[in-house]
């Protein structure tokens, strides 16, 4: 990559380089083609220590960082001008002298259940899974709250992008499922691929899952102007609330807890769920109402109700077990 800042309409995206990335890099330049068709937008290719670790132990003990921090290096070295992040794959703890900002709709925020491919060609499905059923997920998030539901299962770690987990789990003599992002499904166009989602009250869904952010230097004032037309107001307001319950939470990929937001009738719904790995000890706060300028501050004072109402003493135990 070379280096030194390039024109408005001359702009680099960064991307790590694994299918679903490369798919959503492609719907925000696409977007920036509709606004600007005389515009230069060219992908490149960053890979992360996620990327590097991914299929080795080392895999396990992982972070969110692993997974954006080159891409955030190359646009404060100027080797790029912008990277395109999965919003739930963002922490708090961005590079200093950067900003982020949610672009385009939200795609749907839902887990789903994918099952085993039975001899009659078809899936099993969620209502057929026998007791102990072994199911795959490399979230613990939906761990607990696959374990919520169905305490008699068997979670087991099951990591890879997503054509690979779904090759590992066609290749399975053991696994009778396994739990995905339909967001991702969606993007890669795999439409023959039969699933079913869980509702938002089954498995509420990961802080800004299904939201793709931008990420660029804070001197570029010129491409915060320029971003502003991509960004879907509805999908802002509900990011902006979930980043604020999660940054008093404090929360990480390594504890299990779910914040989702919607933007409902003029007024910005959020939730949160704080849970056990096990998902048997559990705080929630379901369906509380702001206006969509508060959503930042609100989402703030809902994290800081969760931790008053036992949140706390559950995330301290899970960080004691790391």
């Amino acid at each position: 990559m070379t280096s030194g800042r390039s024109s408005i309409n001359h702009l680099r995206i960064g991307t790590r380089g694994s299918l679903l990335a490369m798919a959503q890099s492609n719907l925000v330049k696409d977007a920036i083609l509709r606004a600007n068709p005389a515009y230069n937008v060219e992908l490149v290719e960053v890979t992360t220590t996620g990327d590097r670790k991914q299929g080795t132990a080392a895999a396990e003990q992982g972070d969110k960082k692993e997974w954006i921090l080159e891409l955030e290096r190359a646009v404060l070295a100027g080797q790029t001008d912008l990277a395109v992040h999965s919003g739930k794959d963002v922490p708090c703890d961005i590079e200093a002298g950067t900003e982020i900002v949610p672009i385009l709709e939200r795609e749907d925020p839902s887990d789903v259940f994918i099952g085993k491919r039975l001899p009659d060609g078809n899936r099993m499905s969620w209502k057929d899974l026998p007791q102990g059923a072994l199911v795959g997920t490399s979230s613990l998030r939906r761990k607990a709250s696959l374990l919520r539901l169905r305490p008699d299962l068997q979670v087991v770690s099951h990591r890879g992008n997503v054509p690979t987990r779904l090759r590992k789990l066609d290749e399975s003599a053991d696994l009778s499922g396994i739990v995905l992002a339909a967001a991702g499904i969606r993007r890669l166009g795999i439409a023959d691929l039969a699933y079913e989602a869980f509702s938002s009250s089954d498995l509420m869904p990961a802080i800004n899952q299904a939201i793709l952010v931008v990420q660029y230097a804070k001197e570029r004032r010129d491409l915060a102007g320029f971003l502003a037309q991509l960004v879907h107001r509805p999908t802002q307001y509900a990011f902006n609330a979930e980043r604020g319950c999660v940054s008093v939470l404090g929360a990480d990929c390594k504890s299990s807890v779910s914040i989702y937001a919607k933007y409902i009738s003029g007024e910005v719904s959020l939730s949160v769920r704080v849970m056990s790995g096990d998902g048997r000890d559990c705080v929630e706060i379901l369906d509380q109402r702001c206006q969509p300028a508060d959503a930042l501050n609100f989402g703030m004072s809902i994290g800081r109700k969760a931790l008053e109402l036992g949140g706390a003493s559950i995330l301290a135990s899970q960080a004691l077990k790391q």
